[in-house]
């Protein structure tokens, strides 16, 4: 336990654009990027989140998730959406993350895909 605190304890990071440097803060959550190791904790770390949304089928792949529902019925099909981005929004906060709206995004496929412009999808009052 001891080597796992030193690992992610006392880290700073800077951001470089062009010219400008920023200030060297304090990194006090998250894990490393790049190591192997910084990947197994982040894998670890959101491993439970495929028993969040109980309406559907979800597939993770490195750090992007996705989620699958079914429906026949478009509308109930945006409902189960909407409790799942709801459920998973929960999840987010409640394991201190954000989802970035502006690349989150969702294909409905079927025989009435044209209707989906009356339909939103939402998370934490987002529209995706």
């Amino acid at each position: 336990m001891k080597w796992f605190s030193s690992y992610l304890s006392n880290r700073k990071q800077y951001t470089v654009l062009q010219n400008y440097e920023s200030t060297l803060e304090s990194v006090t959550c998250g894990v490393p990027q790049g190591p192997v190791l910084g990947l197994l904790l982040f894998l670890i770390y959101v491993n439970d989140i495929q028993y969040v949304v109980t309406n559907a089928k979800i597939k993770l792949f490195a750090d992007d998730t996705n989620l699958f529902f079914y429906s026949k019925d478009l509308v109930k099909l945006f409902a189960l959406a909407n409790i799942g981005m709801s459920q998973l929004y929960g999840w987010f906060t409640a394991n201190k993350l954000s989802l970035n709206v502006d690349k989150a995004c969702y294909s409905v496929f079927g025989p009435n895909c044209k209707k989906t412009m009356a339909h939103t999808l939402q998370i934490n009052g987002q529209v995706i």
